[in-house]
Order: structure tokens, then sequence, then C-alpha cells
């Protein structure tokens, strides 16, 4: 019989060591630590529901996945502050342009929201994910690119 406890970072590290020691297991150690230690984490996209696009839909399910296993998830996004589903979403008031939206406070609400935060995920393509991974590995900051 399994057991449904999560193993620790300790575990999927020694895990990953004994593979081929090549740049993968350093890569899935990096990733372990990232997750395993941090218990803030911001995920960064332009729309977040009710918006629905295939990139929303795996930030959503991320968001709730990690909200299960008790990480504080927070999402920055365009529109209005809200809490969907209790995740807390930090809008950005803009103006929609085609299917992009222009959001010119978006760099000074990133940068403090990224100073609360462990983890920055960037999901793409988002032309303000710029300012996420900027801010983020300015202020030593663990960043994660989704594309």
């Amino acid at each position: 019989m399994t057991s449904n406890r999560r193993p620790t970072a300790k575990e999927l590290a020694s895990r990953s060591k004994s593979n081929c020691g090549c740049q993968k297991s350093s890569f899935l150690k990096f990733m372990v630590k990232s997750i395993m230690v941090a218990k803030k984490i911001l995920l960064g996209l332009t729309y977040y529901l009710p918006n629905i696009s295939g990139v929303t839909q795996y930030a959503v399910i991320l968001a709730e996945e990690l909200q299960k296993r008790k990480y504080e998830v927070g999402v920055i996004s365009s529109g209005k502050t809200r809490q969907v589903n209790g995740i807390k979403v930090h809008g950005i008031q803009g103006r929609g342009i085609g299917k992009g939206y222009i959001m010119p406070m978006y760099w000074w609400k990133s940068f403090e929201l990224v100073k609360r935060y462990d983890v920055i995920n960037c999901h793409l393509p988002s032309v303000e994910s710029f300012w996420l991974a900027l801010w983020g590995r300015l202020l030593g900051k663990r960043v994660v690119v989704t594309h």
C-alpha cells in the first residue's frame, strides 16, 4: 500500500541524483527546491478568470492545486482585484486593445508584489512577464517561466 505523503525535497533530490547525473537532474533539483521550500508563489499572466484561454486554464489548475497543498498563491493579471476560488487576484487596470491589454502601472504593482512572494511564475506569451522576471531576478527570487 502506498502512502499519500508528499516526498521531501531531500528525497526528490536524491532520486534525481540516481538518474544520469546530467544537467536535467540539476534542473530537477532546482525546481524541487524552488517549490518545496517556498511558501508564497505569484503567477503572472495577462488574463485570469472569468476570461478563458489555454494559458488561463493552465494557470487556474496550477493555482488551485498549489493552494490545495497549502501554498499561498497570488495571481497578477488585468482587471479588478478580486478573490477567485479563494485565490487572491491582484488586478491591474488598463485598456484592452484587440486581444492585448495595456497596463501602464504594471511595472510598479509587479515590483510591490514580487517583494512579497518567494517564487515568481511568468506565463508566456505575456509582454508583462518581462517586469516580473526583471524584478524577480533583481530581488533574488526564484523565477520560473512557463510557455
